[in-house]
């Protein structure tokens, strides 16, 4: 135990020692404190406090390719020098984005405080999706000035809905496969996994002729920076992608409607959408940028298809087999409960954007 405390000091101040020649190359003065802050899996981060004030840091994981970040990076630069509320990206003393070092490249950004997201606060949830509908503004008109090799490893589009789907289905079948029980009932949940991808690429068919465009890509709670009532920042733009927009809003109205009330973590998940919470999101989206028909055609299937694919990347992170079997029902509870209310949540949809056009045909302005 005594050298296993000795190895955790020792990689601690490796660590900390790590972050204060970072910070050597900002303008931000000298390191007084570091403490971890949390985060997603994929990268590491830390608040840092020196002698000028507290930012953030990250370690960026080896997964990202240069083009990919230099994409998340010149989307940052270009969102934040238009007004849009994010942390600004601070610069090296030489004027640089990020520090490379030993192969990994770090960032630091400034440093916003916040205040916890209440899952049934539905002023909150619909500030959020305004936040979003902002972001869509912003993002529509920007093009990514990158070799087309460099945008393909941010591109999201029905070929990688497909892909999605059936990582999902050898993510299950993999794990079912290593209990006796899960061998017995392997065949069932495969087939029901392919009845679903029938299910989300044919319903998404209607989009095949709209424009991709920039989008976030990880539109949830853990994401948005709120204070009081009002979401304020958006932060994390690792999954930000080329694709539909209704990508980017179904994730949105998924994660903020199924999110449980006292969760403790992003995978903590009612297998049902509380439809209130889903329609104060996408009322307040679409007040901002409206809907068309074929995008809400297309907003059920993708809520099917996102909801797959996140379980799917929960159950490859998770290690404990019993946490893993309990996703997998989860999402079997899921797909049972979406099928019984898809054409509840359609009608919703609909009526919203009706309830909205109404509104614009009737006002003088």
């Amino acid at each position: 135990m005594a050298q296993q405390n000795l190895g955790a000091q020792d990689a601690a101040k490796h660590i900390e020692e790590e972050i204060d020649q970072v910070l050597s190359y900002y303008p931000v003065g000298t390191l007084k404190k570091a403490s971890t802050a949390a985060g997603g899996v994929m990268n590491e981060n830390w608040f840092v406090d020196t002698d000028t004030g507290r930012y953030f840091l990250r370690r960026r994981s080896p997964f990202f390719s240069s083009d990919s970040t230099d994409f998340e990076l010149q989307l940052i630069e270009h969102v934040s020098k238009l007004g849009f509320p994010t942390p600004r990206l601070i610069h090296t003393s030489v004027g640089g984005v990020y520090v490379n070092m030993d192969g990994r490249t770090w960032e630091l950004y400034e440093y916003i405080s916040g205040e916890p997201f209440q899952a049934e606060n539905l002023a909150q949830i619909g500030s959020a999706a305004k936040l979003l509908a902002r972001f869509h503004k912003i993002a529509a008109g920007y093009h990514v000035n990158l070799k087309e090799g460099a945008i393909s490893h941010r591109k999201i589009d029905m070929s990688t809905v497909s892909g999605m789907i059936e990582e999902f289905k050898e993510q299950a079948k993999g794990e079912l496969k290593a209990s006796a029980l899960g061998t017995l009932i392997e065949p069932g949940i495969t087939a029901l996994i392919e009845a679903q991808a029938d299910l989300v690429l044919g319903g998404i068919q209607t989009l095949s002729g709209s424009l991709l465009t920039v989008i976030h890509g990880d539109f949830q709670p853990s994401n948005v920076i709120f204070r009081g009532d009002e979401a304020i920042v958006l932060i994390d733009f690792g999954n930000a992608a080329l694709s539909y927009r209704t990508y980017d809003l179904a994730r949105a109205i998924l994660s903020f409607s199924t999110l449980r009330p006292d969760y403790r973590s992003q995978s903590d998940l009612d297998p049902w959408m509380d439809m209130n919470r889903a329609k104060a999101f996408f009322r307040a989206y679409q007040a901002d940028m409206p809907v068309g028909e074929a995008e809400l055609q297309a907003i059920p299937a993708l809520i099917r298809g996102t909801f797959l694919f996140g379980i799917s990347y929960y159950m490859k992170i998770e290690e404990d087999l019993t946490k893993k079997a309990a996703l997998l029902i989860n999402a079997i509870r899921f797909i049972k409960w979406l099928d019984a209310s898809e054409d509840d949540l359609r009608s919703i949809l609909l009526e919203e954007a009706r309830s909205l056009r109404m509104q614009a045909e009737g006002d003088p302005d």
